[in-house]
C-alpha cells in the first residue's frame, strides 16, 4: 500500500463480513453509497441498493474495510478467480467522499500476490468511479448499454 494510504485516523484491512455488527455496517454502506450512484446514473437496478446485512454475511467475497475511529467509511468487495482479481463492490461513505479512501481501498487490492489481472465495473455516468478506475491504469474493455449504460474495466498487472 503506497504511504498516501497511511493515515492516523484511517485503517484499511480485511474485515469479517459475516460478524452480524459488520454485516449490518456495510449493508448500511452500500445502501447509501449506491444511493449516490443510483441517482448518478439514473437507475434504481443497482444490487447494492438492497443489500441486507443477512446478503452481505452468506456473500463468498472478501471484504476490505476502512474504518475511521472505529467506524466503517468506506469497503471493497473482490473474489480471486485463478489469476484474476474481480472487484464486485467499491463503497465509501457519501460524508467521506473525494478523500482518497477509495483510492486506499483499490490499492489495497491491487497489491493481492499473484493476481495477473484484475477486472471491475461502473455505470458510466459515474464519473468520478471512471476517473478513479482510469487513473490507476483500468482500460476500458466493454461498454453495455442496456439497460444502463455500464463499463467494464480491466487492468494487467499488480503494481500500483
Amino acid at each position: 500500500m503506497p504511504p498516501a494510504c497511511f493515515d492516523r485516523e484511517v485503517r484499511i484491512e480485511l474485515i469479517d463480513h459475516r460478524s452480524p455488527p459488520i454485516a449490518a455496517a456495510l449493508s448500511d454502506l452500500l445502501r447509501s453509497s449506491y444511493r449516490v450512484e443510483a441517482d448518478l446514473i439514473g437507475f434504481e437496478g443497482i444490487p447494492g441498493l438492497s443489500a441486507s446485512a443477512a446478503s452481505v454475511a452468506a456473500s463468498i467475497l472478501t471484504w476490505v474495510g476502512a474504518l475511521k475511529n472505529d467506524e466503517l467509511v468506506g469497503a471493497i468487495a473482490y473474489e480471486i478467480i485463478g489469476e484474476t482479481v474481480d472487484i464486485d463492490s467499491l463503497v465509501v461513505a457519501p460524508a467521506n467522499f473525494r478523500s482518497g479512501i477509495g483510492r486506499c481501498l483499490l490499492h489495497y487490492v491491487l497489491a493481492t500476490p499473484g493476481a495477473r489481472r484484475f477486472i471491475v465495473g461502473t455505470g458510466a455516468a459515474n464519473l468520478p468511479a471512471v476517473r478513479l478506475y482510469e487513473s490507476e491504469g483500468f482500460q476500458t474493455v466493454e461498454r453495455i448499454d442496456h439497460p444502463v449504460a455500464y463499463i467494464r474495466f480491466e487492468r494487467l498487472g499488480t503494481t500500483t
